[in-house]
Protein backbone atom coordinates (compact mmCIF):
# COMPACT_ATOMS: atom_id res chain seq x y z
CA UNK A 1 0.00 0.00 0.00
CA UNK A 2 0.87 3.25 -0.42
CA UNK A 3 2.88 5.10 2.17
CA UNK A 4 0.70 7.28 4.71
CA UNK A 5 2.83 10.83 5.41
CA UNK A 6 5.26 10.69 7.95
CA UNK A 7 5.81 13.32 10.84
CA UNK A 8 9.19 13.27 12.56
CA UNK A 9 9.65 14.35 15.50
CA UNK A 10 13.07 15.41 16.40
CA UNK A 11 14.72 16.26 19.91
CA UNK A 12 17.81 14.95 22.41
CA UNK A 13 17.59 11.82 23.05
CA UNK A 14 17.89 12.95 27.03
CA UNK A 15 14.96 15.10 25.93
CA UNK A 16 12.12 12.15 24.65
CA UNK A 17 9.18 11.79 26.87
CA UNK A 18 9.10 7.93 27.75
CA UNK A 19 6.39 7.23 25.41
CA UNK A 20 8.70 8.45 22.65
CA UNK A 21 11.74 6.56 24.41
CA UNK A 22 10.09 3.40 24.51
CA UNK A 23 8.62 3.75 20.91
CA UNK A 24 12.16 4.53 20.08
CA UNK A 25 13.25 1.46 21.86
CA UNK A 26 10.49 -0.44 20.29
CA UNK A 27 11.81 -0.13 16.95
CA UNK A 28 15.32 -0.41 17.10
CA UNK A 29 15.61 -3.40 19.01
CA UNK A 30 13.24 -5.00 16.25
CA UNK A 31 15.74 -4.12 14.07
CA UNK A 32 19.16 -4.33 16.14
CA UNK A 33 18.56 -6.78 18.95
CA UNK A 34 16.66 -9.67 17.17
CA UNK A 35 17.65 -12.40 14.93
CA UNK A 36 21.17 -12.02 15.67
CA UNK A 37 22.20 -14.28 18.35
CA UNK A 38 25.99 -13.20 18.34
CA UNK A 39 25.37 -9.15 18.27
CA UNK A 40 21.94 -9.35 20.07
CA UNK A 41 23.39 -8.44 23.88
CA UNK A 42 25.68 -6.12 22.21
CA UNK A 43 23.31 -4.15 20.07
CA UNK A 44 20.65 -4.01 22.80
CA UNK A 45 22.87 -2.03 25.14
CA UNK A 46 23.78 -0.22 22.48
CA UNK A 47 20.15 1.53 22.02
CA UNK A 48 19.44 1.66 25.29
CA UNK A 49 22.12 3.60 26.49
CA UNK A 50 21.92 5.81 23.52
CA UNK A 51 18.19 6.44 24.94
CA UNK A 52 19.02 6.83 28.17
CA UNK A 53 17.65 3.81 29.34
CA UNK A 54 20.61 2.66 31.97
CA UNK A 55 24.20 3.66 31.10
CA UNK A 56 26.35 1.00 30.53
CA UNK A 57 29.91 1.67 28.87
CA UNK A 58 29.87 1.87 25.30
CA UNK A 59 32.90 0.96 23.27
CA UNK A 60 34.15 3.07 20.35
CA UNK A 61 35.88 0.24 18.27
CA UNK A 62 37.41 2.63 15.86
CA UNK A 63 39.03 5.02 18.61
CA UNK A 64 39.75 2.42 20.49
CA UNK A 65 38.24 4.05 23.24
CA UNK A 66 34.79 4.40 26.17
CA UNK A 67 31.96 6.68 24.68
CA UNK A 68 31.92 9.34 27.59
CA UNK A 69 28.64 10.69 28.80
CA UNK A 70 29.68 13.95 27.25
CA UNK A 71 29.59 12.54 24.33
CA UNK A 72 26.43 10.00 25.02
CA UNK A 73 24.21 13.48 25.64
CA UNK A 74 24.90 14.76 22.32
CA UNK A 75 23.43 12.28 20.44
CA UNK A 76 19.41 13.18 19.23
CA UNK A 77 16.59 11.11 18.14
CA UNK A 78 14.13 11.33 15.04
CA UNK A 79 10.72 10.01 15.36
CA UNK A 80 8.77 9.63 12.04
CA UNK A 81 5.52 9.20 13.28
CA UNK A 82 2.46 8.11 11.21
CA UNK A 83 -0.31 8.94 13.22
CA UNK A 84 0.21 8.11 17.04
CA UNK A 85 2.94 4.87 15.80
CA UNK A 86 6.30 5.33 14.92
CA UNK A 87 7.05 3.57 12.19
CA UNK A 88 11.15 4.85 12.26
CA UNK A 89 13.98 6.34 14.16
CA UNK A 90 17.15 7.82 13.62
CA UNK A 91 19.66 8.10 15.96
CA UNK A 92 22.35 11.06 15.23
CA UNK A 93 24.22 13.75 16.44
CA UNK A 94 26.03 16.95 14.90
CA UNK A 95 29.64 17.92 15.41
CA UNK A 96 30.38 21.71 15.21
CA UNK A 97 33.07 23.25 13.50
CA UNK A 98 36.42 23.28 15.60
CA UNK A 99 39.65 25.00 14.50
CA UNK A 100 39.99 24.49 11.27
CA UNK A 101 37.67 21.88 10.82
CA UNK A 102 34.57 21.83 9.23
CA UNK A 103 31.25 20.43 11.39
CA UNK A 104 29.98 17.26 10.32
CA UNK A 105 26.81 15.32 11.14
CA UNK A 106 26.81 11.45 12.56
CA UNK A 107 23.96 8.81 11.56
CA UNK A 108 24.85 6.09 13.52
CA UNK A 109 21.10 4.38 13.76
CA UNK A 110 18.83 4.11 11.36
CA UNK A 111 15.52 1.59 11.65
CA UNK A 112 11.78 1.09 10.09
CA UNK A 113 9.42 -1.02 11.54
CA UNK A 114 9.30 -4.22 9.22
CA UNK A 115 5.48 -4.17 8.75
CA UNK A 116 6.58 -0.29 7.89
CA UNK A 117 9.05 -1.09 5.25
CA UNK A 118 9.12 -0.51 0.94
CA UNK A 119 6.86 2.44 1.86
CA UNK A 120 9.94 4.96 1.39
CA UNK A 121 9.93 6.07 5.58
CA UNK A 122 13.82 5.10 5.91
CA UNK A 123 14.88 7.14 3.00
CA UNK A 124 12.53 10.16 4.16
CA UNK A 125 14.25 9.81 7.43
CA UNK A 126 17.62 9.98 6.10
CA UNK A 127 16.50 12.95 4.16
CA UNK A 128 15.03 14.21 7.43
CA UNK A 129 18.34 13.63 9.24
CA UNK A 130 20.19 15.78 6.04
CA UNK A 131 17.94 18.85 6.23
CA UNK A 132 18.80 19.11 10.23
CA UNK A 133 22.60 18.52 9.14
CA UNK A 134 22.36 21.34 6.61
CA UNK A 135 20.69 23.19 9.24
CA UNK A 136 23.46 22.70 11.50
CA UNK A 137 26.11 23.69 9.29
CA UNK A 138 27.46 20.29 8.13
CA UNK A 139 29.58 19.95 5.48
CA UNK A 140 28.92 16.26 5.22
CA UNK A 141 26.48 13.63 6.78
CA UNK A 142 28.26 10.56 7.89
CA UNK A 143 26.62 7.47 7.80
CA UNK A 144 28.10 4.15 9.80
CA UNK A 145 26.55 1.59 7.64
CA UNK A 146 26.56 -2.32 8.21
CA UNK A 147 27.24 -2.93 4.41
CA UNK A 148 23.21 -3.65 3.50
CA UNK A 149 21.94 -2.80 0.03
CA UNK A 150 19.77 0.05 1.27
CA UNK A 151 22.39 2.28 1.97
CA UNK A 152 23.31 2.08 -1.92
CA UNK A 153 20.24 3.52 -3.30
CA UNK A 154 20.90 6.46 -5.22
CA UNK A 155 18.00 8.38 -3.75
CA UNK A 156 20.34 8.47 -0.81
CA UNK A 157 23.54 10.21 -2.39
CA UNK A 158 25.96 8.51 -0.38
CA UNK A 159 29.20 6.81 -1.21
CA UNK A 160 31.97 4.95 0.41
CA UNK A 161 34.33 7.62 2.19
CA UNK A 162 38.30 6.96 1.35
CA UNK A 163 40.14 5.94 4.15
CA UNK A 164 41.87 9.36 4.67
CA UNK A 165 38.58 11.34 4.09
CA UNK A 166 36.92 9.01 6.86
CA UNK A 167 39.78 9.93 9.08
CA UNK A 168 38.76 13.47 9.46
CA UNK A 169 35.87 12.41 11.35
CA UNK A 170 35.95 10.69 14.84
CA UNK A 171 32.53 8.87 14.39
CA UNK A 172 31.44 6.62 17.25
CA UNK A 173 31.35 3.03 15.66
CA UNK A 174 29.90 0.32 18.52
CA UNK A 175 31.28 -2.58 16.15
CA UNK A 176 34.25 -4.03 15.41
CA UNK A 177 33.86 -5.55 11.96
CA UNK A 178 31.58 -5.12 8.96
CA UNK A 179 31.16 -1.43 9.11
CA UNK A 180 31.94 1.23 6.07
CA UNK A 181 31.60 4.76 6.98
CA UNK A 182 29.61 6.67 3.94
CA UNK A 183 28.84 10.29 3.35
CA UNK A 184 26.96 12.49 1.66
CA UNK A 185 27.06 16.37 1.40
CA UNK A 186 24.17 17.71 2.67
CA UNK A 187 22.03 20.49 0.59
Amino acid sequence: PPAAPCKFVTCGVRELSEVQRHAAQQVLLERFAQGKDNMSAHNRKVVNTLLGIGHCALHCHRANRELGRAELVKFSCALGMVGDRCVAVAVFRHVPPASRREGWSELLLLAVRRDAERRGYGTAAVGHVRRLSTAAGASLLVVISNGSAFWLRPALRLAELAAAEAGRYPCFVPWSHGIKLLGSRPG
